[in-house]
């Protein structure tokens, strides 16, 4: 009898470590699936966002976990965050780009306002836009104001030369007639 308890003994043991050793195994594999994949997926999306950021790459990498634990919850909230920014960011591009171009078309003597309030995302950016339309304004008023007193000025400038011009003949005149009659 005590031979057989020590075998029943041993297989109970055996069944305890072999269900240990199941259960192991599958813990690691839930572990695994639902918590160590959905974090490195995230980790390497998140990488993804700030290579955007720092302008190593175009694209960004949307992450996507359907799963209904805290990783998801913290996923779902970042990735919404995530394609915010983005927007913000490529508003901001746009804008840069379009002030740009008005400051190019500017420095050529050009001005058509192609900035506009709706794309911006930033406050400093509808600062400059504002500070350059503001601008772009008092010196395309300052270029009409100075091309009108150009006009003026050469007007009078011509007007100057034809009485110059008009008394010189009358004083070429009046000396010929001082000659003729001191000639008589």
């Amino acid at each position: 009898i005590l031979n057989e308890e020590k075998n029943l003994f041993t297989k109970i043991i055996s069944l305890i470590i072999l269900f240990a050793i199941i259960s192991i195994i599958f813990t690691i594999y839930f572990v695994k699936k639902t918590v160590i994949v959905p974090l490195y997926d995230f980790q390497n999306n998140l990488m993804s966002f700030f290579d955007y950021l720092n302008k190593k790459t175009k694209n960004i990498n949307t992450i996507k976990n359907n799963s209904k634990n805290e990783i998801g919850d913290m996923t779902r909230i970042i990735t919404f965050n995530i394609k915010k920014t983005r927007n913000s960011i490529q508003k901001d591009r746009k804008m840069v780009e379009n002030i740009a171009k008005n400051l190019d078309s500017l420095s050529k003597g050009k001005y058509s306002s192609e900035l506009s309030e709706d794309d911006l995302s930033n406050k400093d950016l509808l600062i400059i836009m504002r500070g350059l339309d503001e601008q772009s304004k008092e010196l395309s008023n300052f270029n009409k104001t100075l091309e009108e007193k150009v006009k003026q000025g050469i007007e009078e400038n011509r007007k100057k030369d034809e009485l110059l011009a008009q008394q010189l003949k009358l004083a070429a005149m009046g000396e010929m007639m001082g000659n003729i009659a001191h000639q008589w």
